[in-house]
């Protein structure tokens, strides 16, 4: 029980990203979904996939939108890993990461070496 209200308590605190798919063709399109917790001190929130596109969003404080998604196309083959970072009003960033694996053309799917 306690492990479970830690749990909740620091999905509350700290942004969280998804990314699907998580495993993808190198130039296919991928889903990025940054949920960042309401509060007063935030300010700002950067999110997408490094190495392809990232979008930075000013944030209404605690009146602000708590999900922001973004499509991006066209994947490229260094892509490794989905990002939302949130920057409260004392300039402090809390982020989370998600691990990507991009298949580039000419890779094997069989091949655990080539990820």
């Amino acid at each position: 029980m306690f492990l479970l209200l830690l749990s909740l308590t620091l999905a509350l605190l700290h942004p969280q990203v998804t990314v699907r798919p998580t495993v993808l063709f190198e130039g296919t399109t991928a889903h990025v979904k940054c949920r960042i917790p309401r509060r007063e001190e935030n300010r700002s929130v950067r999110f997408g996939i490094d190495g392809a596109q990232l979008s930075t969003r000013q944030v209404d404080a605690a009146s602000g939108p708590i999900t922001y998604d973004l499509w991006i196309e066209d994947i490229p083959c260094a892509v490794v890993s989905a990002l939302c970072e949130l920057t409260d009003s004392a300039d402090r960033v809390m982020a989370d990461r998600r691990p990507m694996r991009v298949v580039c053309r000419g890779q094997e799917l069989s091949d655990p070496d080539s990820f």
